[in-house]
């Protein structure tokens, strides 16, 4: 059975905090860049180097440490050295200590955030201008009339005032005007981008296209919101990718129009195999159903071919993991759960290598951010194997014995949701745990629900 939303519950399912995410313009940069700091840096010659090529199967790789290197005393101590919290004061200290090792740039107390990845500051950012446009918004008391003067100037440069204020007005709905005032914002978003192909990649005009092809739907102008996503998806993938096929294919529903409801849940399925909005509408209809039935033990690769600036990382994370140090395994994978984006050029055979020390480290948050990049661009690794990593069947088991009138999958989605399988976790506002409960709720909970729901 598919199950679509009505487009009604749109402001509710799918709320207004993408007008806030941003997308800085990113570069990869090399490894030299990190280390620009540092005193002349010359290979470790303490151990050998795996060889390219395949490595181990999946199965033998979760088990342990699969490297062959004999480390020297030298070297543990300066893999233990480098697993301490990062600070100035440390990274100074590692080059002191240990100049001849490139590991030292894991000491630096912001490597996990620019070290593959640079912003680019030769124009403001959207955050920047976002900040800069925010009292404007806040301040503005008559949004009718800021609309109309919006909607009367001619410049196309700049769409973030029109989306941004569109997305105030939807505050307002489902009052009619207010409604109409955001889609002829949206609209003229909609069609600055078309005349000026310097906004193609603008952030404000994939947020305003989105929106405008919701209005779209919510107004029984399926053509027209046909029409809008078609062009948000030729942007190239983005936030809104998977969602405007699901909202295609919803309104090829709407028409009664089965082959192409096919046709985009295969485009869908390409772009987010396990999303929501792929699963609500396969109908038993799945290119998965054939892998998840196959027994794959997929081949892991220890090194990077095509961006072998990662290496060095990888191999301070295979000998940490080698050394028994969790810790130092966790702090090295950070770059990972702060930014999955780093993942992206990396093979994903790759990608499951570093998945394994994760897994071992008991980083499940890591293992999530992992394989789901992974999964997003490559379907075929989504398997028996890689699925029972990305959600733990220990918990499964466990709750299957304690809930009878709940769906245990259901709970499993809901942990999955709210925690990533992280037991320690605690939210800003001091939510806990797996379910991430507040600890008043979950005193209340402890003395008046019993096991069984």
């Amino acid at each position: 059975m598919r199950v679509f939303l009505h487009p009604f519950f749109l402001w509710i399912i799918i709320p207004s905090f993408q007008a806030c995410s941003t997308a800085p313009t990113t570069s990869v940069v090399p490894l030299s860049n990190a280390l620009s700091t540092t005193p002349a840096l010359v290979p470790s010659a303490h151990f050998k180097t795996i060889g390219y090529g395949e490595g181990p199967h999946l199965s033998a790789a979760l088990k342990k440490s699969i490297s062959t290197r004999e480390l020297t005393f030298s070297r543990k101590k300066m893999l233990n050295f480098i697993a301490q919290r990062s600070s100035p004061t440390l990274f100074q200290t590692c080059i002191k200590t240990y100049p001849y090792s490139e590991e030292c740039v894991f000491t630096k107390a912001d490597w996990n955030q620019n070290w593959f990845l640079a912003t680019d500051s030769s124009e403001p950012s959207e955050e920047t201008n976002r900040k800069q446009d925010l009292p404007f918004v806040q301040e503005t008391q008559n949004l009718e009339k800021r609309s109309e003067d919006l909607l009367a100037k001619t410049n196309c440069d700049n769409p973030e005032p029109l989306s941004r204020l569109g997305m105030k007005l939807e505050e307002s709905f489902p009052d009619d005007q207010r409604m109409q005032s955001a889609l002829a914002l949206y609209k003229k978003v909609d069609d600055c981008a078309l005349e000026n192909q310097n906004l193609r990649q603008n952030h404000s005009v994939i947020l305003a296209r989105f929106r405008l092809g919701l209005l779209h739907v919510l107004n029984n102008h399926c053509d027209q919101a046909v029409e809008v996503f078609t062009r948000l998806i030729q942007m190239g993938e983005n936030d809104f990718t998977s969602r405007s096929f699901y909202w295609k294919a919803f309104c090829a529903k709407t028409a009664g129009k089965q082959e192409e409801i096919r046709n985009n849940f295969v485009d869908l399925f390409k772009v987010n195999p396990l999303g929501f909005h792929t699963l609500s509408i396969a109908d038993g209809f799945s290119p998965l159903t054939k892998q998840l039935h196959e027994d794959v033990d997929p081949l892991l690769q220890t090194r990077s071919l095509i961006d072998e600036q990662y290496n060095l990382w990888i191999e301070a994370i295979e000998d940490m993991d080698a050394i028994g140090n969790r810790a130092g395994v966790i702090k090295l994978l950070s770059p990972v759960r702060f930014k999955p984006e780093y993942l992206l050029s990396l093979e994903p055979s790759v990608r499951l290598y570093l998945a394994t020390f994760a897994h071992r480290a008991h980083d499940q948050f890591s293992v999530f951010r992992i394989l789901d990049s992974i999964f997003r661009s490559h379907s075929d690794y989504v398997i028996d194997a890689t699925l029972k990593l990305f959600f733990p069947i220990q918990y499964l088991q466990s709750i299957s014995k304690k809930v009878v009138s709940v769906d245990p999958f259901l709970v499993i989605a809901l942990i999955r949701q709210e925690s990533a399988f992280q037991e320690n976790i605690r939210s800003p506002v001091g939510a806990t745990g797996l379910m991430q409960l507040m600890p008043a709720t979950a005193k209340s909970l402890d003395h008046s629900v019993t096991v069984d729901g």
